[in-house]
């Protein structure tokens, strides 16, 4: 949001913002949709986003192919490949069982130094991800100086 506002914040910005702070980003398609209205309307709370949209969509396109080649293939199975039968989400949660079953191995102390040495390992992981991110990014937006925004991994 910008600085220079000295007014009370609007309503519908407000109700973004509780939005946002509820959910997280997580959310249907009503409430997607009354986000996207709230951005349409409101320029000047959201200048990245309008300047985003004003980009030519063969640029957003050309990027989303580099960054996700695969992003046109069917998630599960196709018609050309029948090797691979997909019933459903829910038959196919159902018939692989439960995959919680775990033993515990060591102490509770081992187990929280594998957890800190795994989250070390993903932070690291992270940077380098937005590192080559934003080296793709800047291939096909720095022409209309749109600045990279990190992502939060952990919400994937």
């Amino acid at each position: 949001m910008s600085k220079g506002f000295k007014n009370k914040m609007p309503k519908d910005i407000e109700e973004y913002q509780t939005i946002m702070m509820i959910t997280g980003g997580v959310m249907g398609l009503k409430m997607y949709n009354r986000c996207e209205e709230i951005i349409d309307n409101n320029p000047d709370y959201f200048p990245w986003e309008h300047r985003y949209k004003s980009i030519p969509e063969g640029v957003h396109k050309a990027y989303l192919d580099e960054k996700y080649p695969e992003r046109d293939l069917p998630l599960f199975g196709s018609i050309e490949n029948n090797s691979t039968k997909f019933d459903g989400i829910i038959p196919s949660i159902m018939n692989n069982g439960n995959n919680v079953n775990f033993t515990i191995n060591g102490s509770i102390i081992d187990m929280f130094q594998e957890l800190i040495n795994e989250n070390c390992r993903r932070r690291k992981e992270d940077m380098e991800l937005d590192i080559v991110d934003k080296a793709l990014w800047d291939k096909h937006y720095s022409k209309y100086k749109l600045e990279y925004r990190k992502k939060d991994r952990r919400l994937y």
